[in-house]
C-alpha cells in the first residue's frame, strides 16, 4: 500500500502512514485547521497534494505576509487572493525537476522560495500565462 501523504509504498495494516513523520504532518494539518482533504482522497492528482502540504501552505501565508496581503498588479486589499509561483510558474518547477510525488517536492528549495511568489487577487490571476494550466 503507498502512504496517504508522501505516497511511498509500504507494509503496514490498518495504518494510512508509513512513517512517524507523515502522521505527525497530517496531525499538524488538522490541529491548525488546514485543508487536508488531498491527502484522503488517493485518486487526486499529486500536484494538487503538494498545494495541500503543510511547507506550501506556510510558503503562501509568507508570501502574503510579504506583500501585505495585497495585490501586487492592482493593489486590491484583502480580496479574493491568491499566490502564484513567478516569475518560475509551479508546474515549470515541477517538470524541470521530475517531481511526481509529494516527498521528490519537499526538497525542491524552488517550490519553497518566497522570492518565486507573488499575491494577485483572483481576477488578475486569472490573466496570467500560466493560471490553468495543468502542464508546461
Amino acid at each position: 500500500r503507498n502512504c496517504v501523504c508522501c505516497e511511498k509504498e509500504y507494509q503496514g495494516q490498518g495504518a494510512e502512514f508509513c512513517s512517524y513523520t507523515c502522521s505527525r504532518l497530517m496531525t499538524e494539518a488538522i490541529k491548525n485547521n488546514r485543508k487536508v482533504k488531498a491527502f484522503n482522497e488517493l485518486d487526486i492528482n499529486y500536484y494538487k497534494r503538494i498545494r495541500s502540504c503543510i511547507p506550501y501552505q506556510n510558503w503562501r501565508r509568507e508570501v502574503y505576509i510579504r506583500d501585505n496581503y495585497t495585490c501586487v498588479l492592482c493593489g486590491e486589499i484583502n480580496g479574493q487572493l491568491d499566490v502564484d509561483h513567478f516569475p518560475k510558474s509551479f508546474m515549470k518547477i515541477l517538470n524541470d525537476n521530475n517531481i511526481n510525488k509529494l516527498s521528490e517536492a519537499l526538497f525542491i528549495n524552488e517550490l519553497w522560495d518566497v522570492d518565486n511568489g507573488r499575491t494577485l487577487c483572483n481576477e488578475c490571476h486569472k490573466e496570467t500565462d500560466s493560471y490553468g494550466i495543468k502542464v508546461n
